[in-house]
């Protein structure tokens, strides 16, 4: 499922992303309610919201380049 999660936000395809997201956090809260759990998973588990973080992150500032130099292009045409 962790594959998922980074090829879905790795494309930027957030709307999967955050279906694939759903997915593994029930995987995860049932292995813990089912004491199955391990601190690997968990470590695993925080590690894939970290990366997911930085990546959106990159999107965000991307888009947000491009939207200003768009606006920079029209104010000298």
């Amino acid at each position: 499922m962790q594959e998922r999660v980074q090829a879905a936000v790795g494309a930027g395809d957030f709307e999967a992303a955050r279906r694939c997201w759903e997915e593994y956090a029930e995987e995860v809260r049932l292995a813990i309610e089912g004491r199955t759990a391990t601190p690997e998973m968990l470590d695993e588990m925080r590690e894939l919201v970290e990366w997911s973080r930085i990546a959106v992150l990159s999107f965000r500032a991307h888009a947000a380049d491009r939207l200003n130099q768009d606006h920079a292009a029209r104010a000298y045409r």
